[in-house]
């Protein structure tokens, strides 16, 4: 980033970052969620000013626009979290009851006890990534990798014992 890029980016939290704390916070009613959204925008600005300044509508739209992204993210993350996090964790990962037993000693032997624990999640109890990642400590994407790999796994390991075809 040149030192110009740097003043303009100044410029720009000084003039649209009131603004845009406002904004957040009107969405998601949260001051201090509110206040990193906007210091995220800008740290991404910075990290990627080619971004910033050759957008085709502009500096100022793109600012607007990835606090928009990045307020959306939020709440959507925000919405599972309320939904799920009342619920008994145990009650999650077992899906309540002797089904959710059955159906997990039928899986194939060779899977790690983590690839059964994302398996069953997603599978039995239909649970979003997001909160099999708030469950595991992990980010979204971090679970949609590790189960993409165990339904791989799972696959190879019921071809071996002659289950699928």
């Amino acid at each position: 980033m040149t030192t110009a890029q740097l003043r303009m980016l100044l410029e720009l939290y000084q003039r649209h970052a009131e603004s845009m704390l406002q904004l957040a916070y009107y969405r998601l009613n949260d001051e201090k969620v509110a206040r990193e959204l906007v210091h995220d925008v800008f740290f991404l600005a910075a990290c990627r000013p080619e971004r910033l300044f050759r957008s085709d509508k502009g500096p100022k739209v793109w600012l607007y626009f990835a606090l928009s992204r990045l307020s959306r993210q939020e709440e959507r993350r925000e919405a599972y979290l309320r939904e799920y996090k009342t619920m008994d964790p145990i009650a999650l990962y077992t899906g309540g009851g002797e089904d959710a037993l059955h159906a997990y000693d039928m899986l194939p032997a060779g899977l790690t006890e983590g690839e059964r624990e994302i398996l069953m999640l997603r599978l039995r109890n239909r649970l979003p990534y997001e909160v099999i990642a708030y469950l595991c400590r992990t980010t979204p994407d971090a679970c949609r990798v590790r189960y993409g790999q165990a339904v791989r796994r799972c696959e190879a390991l019921l071809r071996r014992q002659g289950r699928r075809r």
